[in-house]
């Protein structure tokens, strides 16, 4: 997946309700584009969102 579109909470849900052990399993080295479709997203949701998925490859980068 290079690039996906969501609304920000989404991205809220994703990071709160994603266990580490979940996140663990994830390759996200590939996601190259998490666009926020249609809402402003606050930098505490995109902060919380990479924190959890960092370990999985995603990068700041990309939101």
């Amino acid at each position: 997946m290079e690039r996906s579109s969501a609304l920000p909470t989404s991205r809220t849900t994703c990071a709160r309700g994603t266990t580490d052990a979940e996140a663990a399993t994830l390759d996200l080295r590939t996601w190259r584009d998490a666009r926020i479709a249609g809402e402003v997203v606050r930098s505490a949701t995109a902060e919380r969102f990479t924190a959890r998925f960092v370990a999985a490859g995603f990068g700041a980068e990309g939101l």
